[in-house]
């Protein structure tokens, strides 16, 4: 078994199955957290995994876990408001 290198996250399956992929990520507000995505295989954690790394890189904030719709549009800006209130509005 390899290991990852610093920052690259890791990959790690459950008695029950089902696989884990996790990685630190910056967190709205600052500071960072480990941050768990759960997939059914191995394969769909790898492409989670490199989703969060890739939104690390790119210094992109997680959401906390427990944020309103409201107080995520007023930390998020006006363009995702104005995207997330397009996506509310419907056709």
């Amino acid at each position: 078994m390899s290991r990852n290198i610093n920052g690259e996250g890791s990959i790690y399956q459950r008695k029950v199955g089902r696989w884990i992929a996790a990685a630190y990520v910056p967190v709205v507000g600052g500071g960072i957290r480990r941050q768990p995505v759960y997939a059914k295989t191995r394969a769909e954690a790898s492409n989670k995994l490199r989703e969060l790394v890739d939104r690390a890189q790119k210094n992109v904030p997680m959401p906390p876990p427990r944020l309103t719709l409201a107080a995520y549009l007023e930390v998020a800006g006006p363009r995702q408001a104005a995207r997330a209130g397009d996506h509310l509005a419907g056709p």
